[in-house]
């Protein structure tokens, strides 16, 4: 099948400095830099992708940041924030002009702050009027989700402007017999329109070589709930060490799935994102070059 000509977006992109934060989880690089991360999208094709500070990192953007502010017409931040930073309309406009960042991400699986987890996050604790301060303030929020997956019922119905994209379809932890156990109760959140999925970091949890055919039903199963314009690519590329060339994670969804549709695939591969994350792009990045160069054609000598 051939590929169809997209704007591509990677929605989910980890980079890392050796100064900057805890030392990174076992098997992973000491350092994953911006400009690394800048030579994977040109191996790709890849037009745009968005940067998110590791786990390990916790609530310091700044690695991701610099890398932003080295490459604004490729990347963009999807910024983590201590609750203390983002509990009062004032803290979020705040935190949202020194990042600058395009949402704000929440990692509900790891726990690393206690305080959003004990005292309730989704239902009567501190974090409660975060939602509503996002909805206020147009902010998109990217979660982490499993096990308190169900509860995004209340939270998109009384905020229903507000956007959240779930990471990994949900997805538990690589290596479980079914990673994929909570997928009903992700296709049953598609009654809420303001609430979308990444198809993201999949490969990990295949048995089978690309395209990944393993993972074909869970993918159909999404799409055709959700609707490919709910649905987007995401590699978390760092996940594999290595091991997975970005062009394997891309043929997933360029020529897998044999039953996604051109349009699908469109969607899926970047326009989804470009309209959820609000991204200053209108055509592939190489098309842009290509008609840059009939505008302005080379002198002749």
């Amino acid at each position: 099948m051939a590929r169809t000509p997209t704007v591509i977006v990677d929605t989910h992109q980890h980079v890392w400095g050796h100064d900057h934060g805890d030392e990174p989880f076992p098997g992973f690089e000491a350092s994953f830099s911006g400009e690394q991360a800048f030579d994977m999208m040109e191996e790709g094709g890849i037009d745009f992708t968005l940067l998110i500070p590791p786990v390990w990192m916790k609530y310091d953007n700044r690695y991701a940041m610099s890398a932003v502010a080295a490459h604004p017409d490729r990347f963009a931040l999807v910024g983590a924030a201590h609750p203390n930073q983002v509990s009062t309309a004032n803290r979020m406009a705040e935190w949202m002009a020194e990042t600058r960042a395009v949402a704000l991400r929440i990692n509900l699986v790891l726990k690393l702050d206690v305080e959003w987890i004990d005292a309730g996050i989704f239902a009567g604790g501190p974090a409660d009027k975060l939602w509503g301060l996002a909805e206020e303030s147009d902010l998109p929020l990217v979660l982490r989700v499993t096990d308190q997956l169900a509860l995004l019922h209340d939270i998109a119905a009384q905020h229903p402007r507000l956007a959240i994209v779930v990471e990994h379809c949900a997805a538990g932890a690589r290596g479980a017999s079914d990673p994929f156990t909570r997928l009903p109760i992700l296709l049953e959140l598609a009654s809420h329109p303001n609430i979308h999925v990444k198809l993201s970091a999949l490969p990990a949890y295949s048995k089978e070589p690309v395209p990944f055919h393993d993972l074909d039903e869970v993918v159909r199963k999404v799409v055709t709930t959700f609707g490919a314009g709910r649905c987007m690519f995401g590699s978390d590329q760092t996940k594999y060490h290595g091991k997975l060339p970005i062009t394997d994670s891309l043929a997933q969804f360029q020529t897998g799935c044999e039953f996604l549709s051109p349009g699908d695939r469109i969607q899926i591969l970047g326009r989804s994102a470009i309209t959820f994350f609000r991204l200053p792009i209108t055509a592939p990045r190489r098309v842009r070059a290509l008609h840059q160069a009939e505008q302005f054609p080379k002198r002749s000598r």
